[in-house]
């Protein structure tokens, strides 16, 4: 094992530990999963338009929140995009991900809160070092640096706070500093908007570099 595994194996051996717990208890950890989704959304104005609370079943979660497509619920997300709070989410959402859709407007928004950076989007490249490393122990991945390829959007002030961009950009603009430092290309040509110009300063900056994954 390298010795980058090695490190990277010994600092995530708890999360590899909480994996396996997944793997093994699915049902438990979706049950506790629900519950804790359950305690965001009774905060919310949505939950209470529909009298739920944070400790309702899941068979009273089915009979009382309707399916929806984004134009049932674009109004609510405007209103987030202005900086309203507790609406479908507590608190304020400060960036919303700008996505191209087959239906309705032509751009939907939709809302990238701290929890999903950190506990989905962060936790999930974490997660995915710490599994890589684990099962290909002697890999070479990690020992220099990984090119990254993403949307070039820069981020838009839609007003009170709260921006909107290509979610590439919002992550790169969120992420810990380490994570940059170990990335190319660098933010500034990650953001550049014309993709060939974009390519071209990716080849010439990244010929110059180690990129090993």
């Amino acid at each position: 094992m390298s010795l980058i595994n090695s490190i990277l194996t010994t600092l995530y051996s708890k999360r590899l530990k909480a994996i396996e717990h997944f793997r093994r208890f699915p049902w438990e950890v979706q049950a506790e999963q629900f519950r804790l989704l359950m305690s965001y959304g009774a905060q919310t104005d949505y939950f209470r338009h529909y009298d739920m609370h944070a400790y309702d079943s899941v068979e009273t979660y089915q009979r009382r929140i309707p399916v929806v497509n984004y134009d049932d619920i674009q109004t609510e997300i405007e209103r987030m995009r202005r900086g309203e709070e507790n609406i479908l989410w507590p608190g304020k959402v400060g960036w919303f991900a700008k996505s191209s859709g087959t239906t309705g407007d032509r751009s939907k928004y939709i809302p990238v809160t701290d929890e999903i950076l950190h506990q989905c989007h962060f936790q999930g490249g974490r997660d995915t070092m710490a599994l890589f490393a684990y099962y290909h122990p002697r890999s070479k991945a990690f020992s220099g640096k990984t090119l990254t390829l993403g949307g070039s959007h820069r981020l838009d002030p839609l007003g009170g706070g709260v921006q909107s961009g290509d979610l590439s950009a919002i992550l790169i603009h969120n992420a810990p500093g380490w994570v940059n430092r170990l990335r190319e290309p660098s933010t500034h040509i990650a953001l550049i908007p014309d993709f060939e110009r974009k390519v071209d300063a990716i080849c010439w900056r990244c010929s110059k570099q180690r990129v090993t994954a």
